[in-house]
């Protein structure tokens, strides 16, 4: 209960940050239910390649509040699933990294609708009981970063580890009672959290 209580005071603390990285600095990054994309930083997104679930791009009958114009199609698409559904992202070389997961709802117009988890290798939470209407409401970008360490065959992160062991390791979105999970874009980026600032709202 008290883990599950520190993850919740974390992830809210880095839902209202944004990140800000070089093109360089990209590992790896996915359009969720959409097609390649490079955003107004330069960073190119590939197309998803996931089969498991529905890509959709409802979300482009909205302009997504806090977004360029250049980047809605990052929250305007998007994938769910009515179950657990995983990508698998290679593993980089030792170092620090950010993982950055976007999200937008556009479904939903009330708290508590859709929630789920995310954890990294099916073993580490990162996020528990996640509520994207109940962060940040309707059309509304929400970016989730997740800082990383990669080290001597482990995934370190939220002071828990995982063995790696299979040339990727994978981001899992969990359902639980209340809808289903989805994701609009997924960041691995080298570095740490650094030259943060809030949203403007």
């Amino acid at each position: 209960m008290m883990l599950r209580k520190v993850i919740s005071i974390l992830g809210h603390v880095l839902f209202f940050l944004s990140y800000y990285c070089r093109a360089g600095d990209v590992v790896w990054a996915v359009n969720c239910g959409g097609s390649g994309h490079v955003d107004s930083n330069g960073i190119e997104y590939m197309a998803d390649p996931l089969v498991v679930g529905t890509a959709s791009d409802y979300g482009r009958s909205f302009t997504i509040n806090r977004v360029a114009v250049e980047d809605q199609i990052l929250y305007q698409t998007e994938r769910y699933h009515t179950g657990d559904f995983s990508y698998n992202i290679p593993i980089p070389e030792d170092g620090e990294y950010v993982l950055t997961f976007k999200f937008s709802e556009v479904w939903f117009t009330d708290p508590d609708q859709k929630v789920f988890h995310v954890h990294l290798n099916k073993a580490i939470p990162v996020t528990e009981e996640l509520d994207i209407f109940g962060q940040v409401s309707f059309v509304t970008a929400l970016d989730q970063h997740i800082p990383i360490r990669i080290a001597d065959g482990l995934l370190h992160a939220h002071s828990q580890s995982v063995r790696l062991n299979k040339g990727t390791f994978s981001v899992d979105f969990i359902k639980t009672d209340r809808d289903n999970p989805k994701v609009n874009a997924i960041i691995l980026t080298r570095g740490s959290v650094t030259g943060k600032h809030l949203f403007a709202t």
